[in-house]
């Protein structure tokens, strides 16, 4: 975008470029997801203002995870929660795909954080146990962004307009 290669994208934005123009499409939950039979898949707890049960990433410190790359968003909130935690939990796979961490999660290799609209689309009947995490909980941001004072065509801006009315 800045190259002016790219009109618009839109991304989970983590660190805001100054030279772009963001707008907020989507403010969405990150949730700790666990395997079916996990010992601690009936221990959260009701919290007002949470939708899901919140557990004490805490009780985790010692379970494996199945976590993104740092420098993907999810990974990225993965990390800071374990930072604010004070926990170093292991973890044995790291993977780009987001089916992929739901997959090794659901076989049992470890604990994971997925986004709630990939839990809603990927197990619509029988969701697995999930969790809201973090003091306020975890939440991403997906934006759409363009490089400021930038001329933007008719189609660009007709995509936004739809995006945002979409999300």
């Amino acid at each position: 975008m800045l190259d002016d290669r790219l009109d618009f994208a839109v991304f989970n934005e983590g660190h805001p470029h100054p030279h772009l123009t963001y707008e907020d499409l989507l403010r969405e939950e990150v949730l700790l997801v666990l395997p079916p039979d996990h010992p601690l898949a009936r221990r959260g707890e009701a919290r007002p203002g949470f939708n899901y049960p919140w557990m004490d990433l805490r009780l985790l410190a010692r379970e494996p995870f199945v976590l993104h790359y740092p420098e993907q968003t999810t990974g990225r909130i993965a990390q800071d929660l374990f930072d604010f935690y004070g926990i170093r939990p292991p973890v044995p796979f790291r993977t780009r795909n987001t089916q992929v961490c739901a997959a090794l999660c659901q076989q049992g290799l470890g604990a994971c954080f997925l986004p709630q609209r990939y839990v809603q689309a990927l197990y619509p009947q029988q969701p697995p146990p999930c969790f809201s995490v973090g003091e306020k909980g975890a939440f991403s941001q997906l934006t759409i962004a363009y490089r400021k004072g930038a001329y933007l065509p008719a189609y660009a801006r007709a995509f936004i307009r739809i995006a945002r009315e979409y999300a």
